[in-house]
């Protein structure tokens, strides 16, 4: 277990390390969610090229498999015909959790432990078995840290039967409209706590529905030829996440360097940080740009 700079969790447990880039639509997707529900995201024909494995956009260009790779730590690039060499379980790793000191369920999630389990990997990949599931849940109801479980495999997620603890997050990796499917399967789980992860965020994910969802984060691509982000395309969420009262938690802004322009930027120029939770809607902060001459040349702010 390690402390992490990634400002929405505290700790990071790779519980599994190692995956395979996953199909962006997988087939039977539609029959889980319903036609007509698959119908809506998805105009006809649309959904065709993304069945492949190795497709889903968010995954395109994983930190978690170039620092694996770069390491050592994986053999092989996480593509579907690699990931027996590369999916690899650690349940020993639970130990350093249990030595952790535990603080007071009652304070706000702001305030406690936030385990990000499998940073580096997906815990509802095909290849881990039922048995270390059924292992790792009862060592989370066991030690009520908050546990944030993030997958791009929500389908096996949404079948999962628990019980699913309400300090058990469960959230997806939702960031281009072409996975939309994906919080329909969230929204549809046990988990009593659900939350989207918009990152990397890589268009408009308008029309949105968040009923059923507790929080959405929002970030933008890290590193070297990152993707870019359009801030109107935060702002939508942004908007969604008020009109419905979910927690709204911006993360970065696409940057070389992660953990860069922490705030959301409206169309005046001003910065506003959100550290939103579920169950915590904290208002934003005002913040300075950490750039400003470079910001007000870009948004031709006249001093």
């Amino acid at each position: 277990m390690n402390k992490t700079i990634i400002s929405w969790a505290t700790h990071t447990l790779n519980w599994v390390h190692g995956c395979s880039k996953p199909a962006a639509v997988p087939p039977g997707i539609e029959d889980l969610i319903g036609r007509d529900v698959f119908d809506r995201i998805y105009p006809e024909g649309v959904a065709a090229k993304w069945r492949r494995p190795d497709t889903s956009l968010e995954c395109s260009r994983c930190y978690a498999e170039a620092l694996s790779n770069r390491r050592g730590w994986t053999p092989k690039p996480w593509l579907e015909r690699n990931e027996q060499d590369n999916v690899q379980f650690h349940p020993e790793r639970f130990r350093e959790i249990r030595r952790l000191p535990v603080k007071d369920p009652g304070l706000p999630p702001s305030q406690r432990n936030r385990i990000f389990i499998c940073s580096m990997g997906d815990l509802f990949h095909r290849l881990v078995p039922d048995s270390l599931l059924h292992e790792l849940f009862d060592n989370m109801a066991a030690t009520p840290h908050i546990y944030q479980l993030l997958t791009k495999r929500p389908e096996r997620a949404m079948e999962w039967p628990g019980p699913w603890p309400e300090n058990v997050w469960l959230g997806t990796s939702a960031g281009h409209p072409i996975t939309k499917w994906r919080i329909e399967c969230l929204r549809r789980s046990k988990a009593q706590v659900r939350f989207v992860s918009a990152e990397p965020l890589l268009g408009s994910m308008l029309p949105l529905n968040l009923d059923g969802i507790h929080q959405v984060i929002v970030g933008g691509e890290s590193g070297a030829g990152f993707r870019k982000m359009d801030m109107a395309w935060a702002r939508e969420i942004r908007d969604e996440c008020m009109r419905t009262n979910t927690a709204f938690f911006f993360k970065q802004a696409a940057s070389f360097v992660t953990e860069r322009e922490c705030y959301l930027v409206e169309e005046d120029g001003t910065c506003w940080q959100y550290r939103q939770f579920p169950g915590e809607l904290t208002a934003p902060i005002q913040v300075q740009p950490d750039n400003p001459r470079r910001h007000a040349e870009a948004f031709q702010i006249v001093a």
